[in-house]
This record gives C-alpha cells, structure tokens and sequence, in this order.
C-alpha cells in the first residue's frame, strides 16, 4: 500500500507526498511545473537546462466533488515536485534516480509530443526507475502511481502542417494505448505555453493518494476492531 504522510494528526487532512518526474532534456517538464506551481503565471520562453535535482513545493486543496467518498468537505494533499535532469551527457542519470526516488509515491514520465525519440526514451526512463529508483524506494511497484504526460500539445497543429509524415509526431491515442498497455498507467496532455490541461495530472495523482491514504486508513481501522 502507498504510505502517505499525513501532517494533521487530529483530522488526517493534509496529506504530503513526493512525486518524481522524468524524461528527456527539453521536452517541458520545468514549464509544465512552473505552470503548474505559479497557475499560469509563470512560463518562460527561454529554455535553461536543468542540470540537477530540482525541488518544488505545491499545495493542491480537493474536495469531495473529486473524491465523493471523503470523510470531509476537502483535504490537502501538500506535493513535493522532484525534477530528475534529463541530460544524460552528464553520466549522472542512475545516481540521480536513486536520490529522486527515495520515498516518492508517484511518477511522471513526459515526453515532446513533436518528438518520437522523447516518447519512445520514455521505456526507458520507467525501466531505469524501477531497477535503480525502486531499490531505495519504500512504496512497491504495484502501488506507485505512473502517469505519462504528452508536452507541448500546442505544437501538435504545427507539427501536422508542417510534417506530411505522421510518424513525426505522437497521436493521443497512440499514447493512451502505450501507457495503458505498457505500464497501466494513466495518460494526459498538457500545454504549459497555452496553459492548457496543465492541471489535470496533478489533480489525478492527489486523487489517488487521498484514495491510497483513505483505503489505507480503513485497512488499519480494520485491523484494530
């Protein structure tokens, strides 16, 4: 089961948990959570690469029109937002893995959904993690949350104007089935630029760790009746 941390001992409200991202350089991972972490306010056009471990904090308030079974009106899942370098020409990969994970409860592999190199690198991202990262990792595979993210949704009509081949870019269906089918997991797209979809898979993955901590919190109450 996926341990979650809750901060409100009294009434278990706030829920804290680290989520890791993953992926090639470039494909939008620090714009989606820039995005994400300023609602929009912040995106830069201008790319820096991220050459090491970065950290953000980032408060998501749910309430029960997402979560109908919650025991109260909202709950507050407090996320730490870990982004893994994707530059592997700095031979860091396998050692940043191994910090990013330890005790991460879910992951986020995205790719440049104008790049079939960056989607197809996302098997390897996910394999790397679960040899390396889940060897200092807590939460079991079968419980970790994965969800696939297709960036720059905002470059698919270019990308179809402009490319007569369609094996240039990545179709949503395509990459539904793959991570559905490859890894059970769930996939979304996002335009940080357009500030579109950018909050759909935060909201998922706070969905299911408010669910994990519930079933979690039953199982124990459970076993003490």
């Amino acid at each position: 089961m996926l341990k979650t941390t809750p901060v409100d001992h009294t009434e278990n409200r706030v829920i804290c948990e680290r989520v890791i991202f993953l992926g090639d350089a470039t494909v939008g991972k620090t714009s989606l959570i820039q995005s994400f972490k300023s609602n929009g306010s912040s995106y830069s056009n201008d790319y820096k690469m991220t050459t090491n471990v970065d950290l953000t904090p980032k408060e998501i308030k749910m309430s029960n029109a997402f979560i109908p079974e919650m025991p109260t009106n909202d709950m507050t899942v407090d996320l730490l937002l870990i982004e893994c370098p994707g530059q592997s020409i700095f031979n860091q990969r396998d050692w940043n893995m191994k910090v990013c994970s330890r005790k991460c409860g879910a992951m986020v592999c995205a790719f440049d959904i104008s790049s079939r190199k960056s989607f197809q690198n996302c098997t390897e991202w996910i394999r790397a993690f679960q040899s390396e990262g889940q060897k200092v990792s807590p939460t079991p595979l079968d419980d970790l949350i994965l969800v696939l993210v297709g960036c720059k949704a905002d470059l698919r009509d270019e990308t179809e104007d402009e490319c007569k081949d369609i094996r240039c870019h990545i179709q949503a269906d395509e990459a539904r089935k793959y991570a559905h089918d490859e890894f059970g997991a769930e996939y979304f797209e996002c335009s940080a630029k357009n500030r579109d979809g950018v909050d759909a898979p935060f909201e998922f993955i706070a969905t299911q760790i408010i669910r994990h901590h519930l079933d979690s919190k039953d199982s124990k109450d459970a076993a003490t009746s």
